[in-house]
């Protein structure tokens, strides 16, 4: 009986941090997450799909192939287009340098403007296209 009132005694002095036991972590296995994990394992899913159904590798890779080439071929005469540029401000005479420099420049049509004459003039168009300001021609209808 006294073995048991010195083991009764001595919890009543012990206190809560020395009552609690202690859990020892166990290592655990190191996780193989890293900053490529995710794209490994979709990977490895779109591989097995593949597996699955082989027809999708035309498709995926074969079509765009065919697709591009048949439209090369077919485009291959059709000359670059002429690209017009209006150059405002007070760097146009350097703007303009650059682009005669540039190996496109036969590409460039280059127009140096002011201010007020960008406003005035409307925007040049191809042949055979309408201009942007041809639809300031249409009447204003009024709502009732």
């Amino acid at each position: 009986m006294e073995a048991e009132g010195a083991v009764a005694g001595s919890m009543t002095d012990m206190t809560v941090a020395q009552q609690t036991p202690i859990n020892e972590a166990k290592p655990q296995a190191v996780r193989r997450n890293g900053r490529w994990a995710g794209y490994w394992h979709l990977l490895a899913s779109r591989m097995k799909e593949l597996k699955r159904e082989p027809e999708v590798v035309f498709w995926v890779f074969g079509f765009p192939l065919l697709l591009a080439l048949g439209l090369g071929i077919a485009f291959r005469n059709k000359p670059a287009d002429v690209s017009s540029v209006a150059v405002i401000g007070p760097e146009a005479q350097q703007v303009l340098s650059l682009i005669e420099r540039s190996p496109q420049k036969a590409f460039i049509k280059v127009e140096v403007l002011t201010p007020g004459q960008s406003r005035s003039q409307p925007r040049p168009t191809t042949p055979g296209k309408p201009s942007a300001h041809a639809s300031a021609a249409i009447p204003h209808v009024s709502s009732i």
